[in-house]
């Protein structure tokens, strides 16, 4: 198989789908950080991004000189231009199967429990003792919750504590799989199995 085929392209696609309808198929709620949530992603689109954008302005004398080796340098950027934007997001949590009253019962007793003070504007959310400030975006139909900071200078241990008071107090609870699920499973079959044929064929 050739490294530049369909397959390259479409393989980390079906996989990263697969993975997400895998998280939303659980009967757990899974708190992921923005850093895990973006990596996650960067990777399912990287095929994309080499077979497309990286191969049309890749310069043809790199290619002529090195051959398929040029690709090494061309996967290390890919990696040092994610890394750049990874820095610049702002600190984000994302809460999978869990909707949103749940989640509004869920902070009511966190903070009840922590005797945080707390001041609301609206959707955003701010949480004095430990220094952040977050909106709160849920999605109804993918069944999940992002909290988003609002500006980028906050607290870094503040969003540590608060993923893990929300997983602590997440483990004993149970909550309804998310059919949606099923089908992204069944994209990320066929996109894989539509790269394999594809390229079976070339």
């Amino acid at each position: 198989m050739h490294f530049l085929s369909p397959l390259t392209a479409l393989a980390p696609l079906g996989v990263y789908l697969f993975f997400l309808g895998i998280i939303n198929l659980s009967s757990k709620t899974r708190v992921l950080t923005g850093r895990q949530d973006f990596i996650a992603l960067s990777l399912g689109i990287s095929g994309l991004i080499i077979i497309g954008p990286m191969q049309v302005f890749l310069p043809q004398a790199g290619m002529i000189r090195f051959g398929n080796n040029v690709w090494y340098p061309m996967a290390i950027l890919y990696l040092f231009g994610t890394t750049w934007l990874l820095l610049l997001n702002r600190p984000r949590l994302i809460l999978y199967n869990l909707g949103q009253d749940k989640f509004s019962a869920l902070m009511e007793s966190v903070v009840e429990r922590k005797k945080w003070s707390v001041r609301w504007h609206g959707n955003i959310l701010q949480i004095n003792e430990i220094e952040i400030q977050f909106e709160i975006l849920p999605s109804v139909s993918m069944k999940n919750i992002t909290l988003r900071a609002t500006y980028s200078e906050q607290s870094s241990a503040g969003w540590r504590i608060l993923r893990e008071v929300l997983r602590t107090e997440l483990q004993s609870q149970h909550s309804k799989f998310n059919g949606f699920g099923f089908l992204l499973i069944t994209c990320g079959l066929i996109i894989v199995v539509v790269g394999w044929a594809w390229t079976s064929l070339v």
